[in-house]
């Protein structure tokens, strides 16, 4: 067993360094220099971790739709749900600056090649954002390479190239959100 050092041998100096000296004060002979303590982590999450009210209550209203389209297409309801906030913010108008639309944020060309013909129509984009993301789940077999596809296009993650920061964030947004869904 070891025994605890007395506190006369234990000096901190401005910068809070814990010193441990085996002689008097006066004739210190470093042993241990130990960095600061670091400050106990608090279980309570960062502001920027939460997810906004405002967007949760806006992606909840399609809550049944979220919920019939992954039930038909296999998908697990809170990431359809945690990838409809993260695209659209749950705004089945948004329109990003690449021209994806509605509420999963599907393309013309992905749209048309999913038989959506109208892509504000939150029913046919969020059953069309399901199939899609149901595809690349298949073609992929992991969660993250299936967003990371979802984001960037398949091919682009068939190719191995280095994806994007942006995408990177995006996967890992999409999954953070997720989690925090499921512990609700």
């Amino acid at each position: 067993m070891i025994e605890p050092i007395p506190k006369n041998k234990v000096l901190r100096d401005k910068e809070k360094k814990i010193t441990v000296v085996d002689k008097e004060p006066s004739q210190e002979v470093n042993l241990v220099t130990l960095p600061a303590r670091p400050k106990p982590k608090t279980k309570t999450r960062r502001r920027s971790q939460r997810l906004n009210s405002t967007v949760l209550r806006r992606v909840n209203r399609y809550k049944n739709l979220i919920q019939s389209a992954a039930k038909y297409y296999n998908v697990d309801p809170e990431l359809l749900s945690a990838l409809v906030y993260v695209e659209s913010g749950g705004n089945y108008q948004a329109v990003s600056p690449k021209k994806a639309r509605g509420l999963t944020q599907l393309t013309a060309a992905t749209a048309k090649e999913l038989g959506v013909t109208d892509v504000f129509d939150p029913k046919q984009n969020i059953f069309g954002g399901a199939e899609y993301l149901r595809q690349q789940l298949k073609s992929f077999g992991k969660v993250s390479l299936a967003l990371a596809a979802y984001n960037a296009g398949p091919t682009r993650v068939r190719s191995r190239r280095k994806l994007p920061s942006e995408t990177q964030q995006y996967v890992q947004k999409v999954l953070r959100v997720q989690s925090e869904l499921e512990a609700q």
